[in-house]
Order: structure tokens, then sequence, then C-alpha cells
């Protein structure tokens, strides 16, 4: 993790004092290579001899003329979306839904290259092509997409009681690449539960001090709703027990930074809807060695 974070450091050292460009300017010519200032990431036109992320700005936009073209993929997955675009085989959006927020679909096909609109390769994204209640097929923003991924936990208590914790990512740009790291990544990584009674979910997240604090490390509330269980150049959350209590499950996670860790505790509930969850404590950052992963 030091090796990682002083990697990122010198690369943002040798890259400050650059002039980005304006995002809604949509012309980029062939040779671009990535910048940053001290609060973004942008594109500028160089013919520098460094050109290790061009690869990146191989634009690709959808053809009036031609189809997307889409690689089988067979995944569960959940949308995430206030107001989610639909598109049309070309790619040209069709129409937006406002119904299909958190809602449960089978991708049946990815994009067979990242689209992007913009100068910001943070902002490209698959096409998913997915089938809603197994009858309407729909052509969605990879955004808006979020599959499981690494299982975290999986616990049987005493009482025959069984959950189960994953991890989930989304198909637009993730933190690295072929090319190394993208510094993009999700706006957030919302985990998903099942347990044996039959829930399968997201599960919301009780505002209290704590995920208040949280917050102020600058994550958007709206985003903020669920429990996350994160794995980006941040920080990486590992769920170490959980805890069968009077009161309900105490999950034990710990989190490690570019620099330092805590070890915290979440109170998972069951509510007439599914489940709740509740931070009973977030301690400071520690920074002494060795780290410590409390169970």
């Amino acid at each position: 993790m030091k090796a990682f974070y002083f990697l990122v450091m010198l690369w943002l050292f040798n890259c400050h004092n650059t002039t980005s460009i304006d995002r809604d300017d949509t012309s980029v010519e062939k040779d671009t290579v990535v910048v940053c200032t001290e609060e973004d990431l942008s594109v500028r036109n160089d013919a520098s001899e460094d050109s290790e992320f061009v690869s990146r700005y191989d634009w690709h936009l959808p053809d009036e003329n031609k189809n997307l073209t889409f690689l089988p993929d067979k995944k569960e997955a959940f949308l995430l979306g206030d107001s989610i675009p639909i598109y049309n085989h070309k790619g040209f959006l069709k129409e937006k839904r406002t119904d299909l927020d958190t809602k449960w679909v089978a991708i049946v096909g990815v994009s067979d290259t990242l689209y992007n609109f913009t100068k910001d390769y943070c902002t490209a994204f698959h096409y998913i092509k997915i089938v809603l209640n197994n009858t309407d097929s729909l052509i969605v923003d990879g955004r808006n997409v979020f599959r499981t991924t690494d299982k975290l936990i999986d616990k049987t208590f005493d009482n025959g009681e069984r959950i189960q914790f994953f991890r989930t990512a989304y198909y637009g740009t993730p933190v690295s690449d072929d090319d190394g790291l993208t510094f993009c990544g999700e706006p957030y990584e919302p985990a998903i539960l099942i347990t044996n009674t039959g829930f399968k979910g997201l599960v919301p997240i009780v505002e209290n001090k704590f995920s208040v604090k949280l917050n102020s490390l600058g994550i958007n509330r709206k985003i903020f709703q669920f429990f996350q269980l994160c794995d980006n150049d941040g920080f990486l959350d590992e769920v170490m027990n959980a805890v069968k209590t009077s009161k309900g499950t105490i999950l034990k996670i710990y989190r490690e930074f570019q620099e330092g860790y805590t070890n915290y505790e979440v109170l998972l509930e069951k509510t007439t809807e599914g489940y709740k969850a509740t931070y009973l404590n977030y301690p400071e950052t520690k920074y002494e060695q060795p780290y410590i992963k409390k169970k």
C-alpha cells in the first residue's frame, strides 16, 4: 500500500501545473495524453513522446449506420439510477425510465468496446443488453448496472441463519486497466446481502453521526444510501467476522487506506422490508505498524 501511495503521489507531482481542456469541446486530435490538475483529470492535444495513455483515448461513438456489437454474457445484476437511459440497437437514446432503480436484471450481452461521449476517460462505459422480468429486452448504460464480484463473508449461525455479503462492480471505467491506474472507478460500491431466508438485495444505511462523518470524507449523501464494501484506490474493506447478538448481527470490518487503517462495526438488523445497517463506530485512522485486523 505504501509503494502504491508513493507512485500515485509521484504521478500527481509530475503532471501538475498543466492546463485542462474544456470537456464541452468534443474534438480530439489523434495524439492525446492524459494530464492532471489538483482537482481533475482531463485531456490535452500533445505530440509528446510519452504516449503511455494514448490507447485510452481511442474514442468510440455510436454509428447511426451500424448496430452495436455485443459479446455474449450471462450474469445477474441490479440497476441503480433515478432516471436510467434506454438505448436503441445503434446506441442512441431511446427513452429514460424512472421505474428501474434497484431492480434485478439478467445480463445477456456486453458491448465489445467502451464508448464515451466526453474527453474524460472516467466517463467511458459499456452498453449492456439486459432482460427485465424475463420478458423485456433493453440496452442500458453500464454505469447503471452493478454485478456481484467477490464474496466477502459467508457465515451460518447457530440458529441456522446464513448470510453472505458480496462486493459489486459496474460496467464503467474501472480503477485500473491494461495501461495501469485510471484514477477512476465506481462512484459508489454498494454491497449485496444474500440470506437463506430468501433475501437478496441492497441494505439501506441508517443516518447517524458516524455515517455523517463518512460523508465528510467526500461521499455524496444521495449516493451513500446503501451499505458499501469498497475496493478502490482510496481504501479496501474486508469483513473480518459476523457476530450474532440480541439486537442483530454485528459486522466487524477492517478498512485499509493508502496510509493507515481502521476497524469499525456495523449493526445489521432485519426490517419489515428486508434489512438495514447502522454504523456503531468509526475510529480515527491509525498509522502504527503492524496493521491490526480485529475479529
